[in-house]
C-alpha cells in the first residue's frame, strides 16, 4: 500500500523491519556503510547500546536495490538508507533517536505513516491502531510461522537471552496461527514416522 500511494520510504521502511525484526529507531538509523558484502549488517543499535550484527535475506537486498535505483534517478546521494526524498536526512520515530534527524524529520515520518495508515484503514479497520513498531511485532509473529528457533529469533531481533526472548515472544508476538498449527503437526509426523510408529 505504501507504494500504491508513492510513499516509497515507509515501504523501504517497512520491509527491512519485516527482514531484520530491529526496533524502528535502530531500522531508521541505517547507513549504507552498514550493510555487507557477506550478507550481514553491522551497526549500532540503541538497545543494548552497543554494534550488533545481522544477516540480511533477499527480501532486505532487493529493498536496497529499489532505494539504489530511486535515488539514482532522483540524482540524491546520502549516507542513510531511508531518507525523507525533500531534505536528504533521515526520518526519525522520535526525537533524539535517530543521529541526525531533526524534529522536522520526525513528523515528516509520522506524516506518511497516518497516509499508510488511512490507505489501508478501509480494508482493515484495525490499521488505524497500528505503529511503527507493530512493523517488530509483526516480523516476530512471521518468524514463528517460518518455523524460527528461539535462538535465530534471538540472532535477528537482538534480545540477549533466550528467556527474555521467549517471553517477549510469549507476551507480544504469541499469536499462534493455522501455519504454526500445519507445522507443528507436520514435524510430529516426521518424528512418528521416523520412530516407526505409523503403521
Amino acid at each position: 500500500t505504501a507504494h500504491s500511494i508513492d510513499l516509497p520510504e515507509v515501504a523501504d521502511f517497512m520491509e527491512l523491519t519485516l527482514d531484520l525484526f530491529w526496533r524502528p529507531a535502530d531500522i531508521l538509523s541505517l547507513q549504507w556503510s552498514d550493510f555487507s558484502e557477506d550478507g550481514f549488517v553491522y551497526a549500532h543499535i540503541a538497545k543494548p547500546d552497543e554494534r550488533r550484527m545481522t544477516a540480511y535475506t533477499d527480501l532486505a537486498r532487493q529493498t536496497l536495490a529499489r532505494i539504489r535505483a530511486r535515488r539514482a534517478a532522483q540524482g540524491r546521494i546520502s549516507p542513510w538508507v531511508i531518507v525523507a526524498s525533500t531534505t536528504g536526512r533521515p526520518f526519525a520515530t522520535l526525537e533524539g533517536d535517530t543521529p541526525g534527524a531533526t524534529e522536522q524529520d520526525v513528523r515528516n515520518f509520522r506524516e506518511r505513516w497516518k497516509k499508510v495508515q488511512a490507505a489501508l484503514a478501509d480494508t482493515f479497520p484495525e490499521a488505524k491502531q497500528f505503529t511503527p513498531q507493530d512493523m517488530r511485532d509483526t516480523a516476530m509473529t512471521l518468524s514463528n510461522e517460518a518455523g524460527l528457533s528461539t535462538w535465530q529469533r534471538m540472532a535477528r531481533s537482538q534480545h540477549s537471552d533466550p528467556a527474555s526472548a521467549d517471553a517477549m515472544q510469549a507476551k507480544h508476538y504469541g499469536k499462534i496461527s493455522r501455519e504454526i498449527h500445519h507445522q507443528s503437526a507436520a514435524k510430529m509426523q516426521a518424528f512418528f514416522e521416523a520412530r516407526g510408529l505409523l503403521r
